[in-house]
């Protein structure tokens, strides 16, 4: 896990691709809101095992009207296994579909391997990540601090 001081982010990170049901989607669209990027393969084991953690934060997120946003990335499959997968394990958050990787190049190498958790703070900015498998209160935790961050900048 590695967390990035507010005074040491990089530029924004855009990513942009095809949601898997066909819908044109970019980050860019999401400023103002944490946004929680999670790359996932079904052939990878750690990554079926967190997606009902992934599905259960986002959740609660969503029940408790935080902004946060969630949107899978999905690694090295096509669209038909990877929206099956995405069916299987009841997820309804959104994941881009592989496209040859494109949606991945907006990373700029920050996930090196799947699965992997990035969590951006609400101007885009990586703000913390997990290289492999993220449980629930690690997760839970992380964007809590980056909507910590997110008050503190609107004066909340």
């Amino acid at each position: 896990m590695q967390q990035i001081a507010l005074s040491q982010r990089d530029q924004p990170l855009l990513i942009s691709g095809t949601t898997l049901d066909g819908k044109p989607w970019s980050s860019s669209t999401e400023r103002g809101k944490v946004l929680v990027l999670n790359v996932w393969g079904s052939w990878c084991a750690p990554c079926v095992k967190e997606a009902p953690v992934l599905q259960k934060v986002y959740a609660q997120t969503q029940r408790d009207k935080q902004p946060v946003t969630f949107m899978g990335m999905d690694m090295k499959e096509g669209p038909e296994s990877a929206a099956a997968f995405v069916r299987s394990r009841a997820i309804t958050y959104p994941s881009l579909a592989f496209d040859g990787g494109k949606p991945l190049l907006g990373l700029n190498g920050k996930a090196p391997t799947v699965p992997a958790t990035l969590v951006l703070d609400s101007r885009g900015r990586l703000a913390s990540r997990v290289l492999g498998p993220v449980n629930e209160s690690t997760l839970t935790g992380l964007i809590h601090d980056a909507l910590l961050e997110h008050a503190q900048s609107n004066g909340q």
